[in-house]
């Protein structure tokens, strides 16, 4: 993580010095090769842009290692939790259509309850947005709930490692809400007390995806279509982010 943020630091300090000529300063891209060598980074893509339009694209590195396909500016990239930037977009839209406001009470939208189990108030919107819900992510359940998605890959281990696991008796639910009220709600399969830490909701920082997974599910409860849907109608589409999406598609991913 500190190499990645060092890189981001590195990208963005000469921005402003190259945005003006970044196409007739070769030594621009000489300097983004170098650090991509030198980095754990296997690729990444680097766009400049201004008032005026696109100054500058180029992909540097490798896409696929194996296959030694280089990485270019139509990369598709998994972006991990840049992807609460998305969130945090859904959530000011859902208030701006009225579906609830940053101090309303989370369970008077959710369709199960959730309370912190050591004495706390209520948790809010405010809460979550803020990673001050007091909920914090148990590395065991969390890292487990990622499955490859079946359409991606027919065919190779991983895949038959998601058929096994969605046969368990505890793996049936895997839609969002299903998993945060196992997660959340008291009797839940996952529910332990140490789900959250002992702080009140609002007293304490604690960067939590679970709770910005909640904050996606509560705009999914009030509009009554899945988060995918409504950031593709509200988000991707009037942005025109032709190429953003939560699922993967195998043809698109070959780039």
């Amino acid at each position: 993580m500190n190499r990645l943020f060092a890189l981001l630091l590195f990208l963005l300090a000469p921005l402003h010095a190259t945005t003006c000529a970044a196409e007739e300063r070769p030594e621009f891209g000489a300097r983004l090769a170098a650090l991509q060598q030198q980095s754990a980074l296997p690729g990444f893509a680097v766009a400049v842009v201004s008032s005026k339009g696109l100054l500058y694209q180029h992909g540097f590195g490798q896409a696929d290692l194996q296959a030694g396909r280089a990485y270019t500016h139509e990369t598709l990239q998994n972006v991990g939790s840049v992807s609460k930037t998305v969130v945090g977009v859904a959530i000011v839209k859902a208030i701006e259509l009225g579906y609830f406001g940053l101090d309303t009470e989370i369970n008077g939208i959710l369709p199960f309850r959730v309370q912190h189990p050591h004495g706390g108030g209520p948790l809010t919107v405010r809460h979550l947005v803020t990673h001050t819900s007091s909920i914090v992510d148990d590395d065991e359940t969390y890292g487990h709930s990622y499955y490859l998605l079946p359409e991606a890959d027919t065919s190779g281990p991983l895949y038959r490692q998601f058929q096994r696991d969605f046969t368990l008796p505890e793996r049936k639910d895997l839609s969002l809400g299903g998993f945060l009220k196992a997660y959340l709600s008291t009797g839940g399969r996952h529910y332990r007390k140490t789900n959250f830490a002992k702080a009140a909701p609002g007293v304490a920082y604690h960067y939590s995806n679970i709770g910005a997974a909640l904050a996606a599910y509560l705009v999914e409860v009030k509009s009554g279509q899945p988060f995918e849907d409504f950031t593709r109608r509200h988000i991707f589409e009037p942005l025109q982010m032709r190429s953003t999406s939560w699922r993967a598609d195998p043809a698109l991913s070959r780039r």
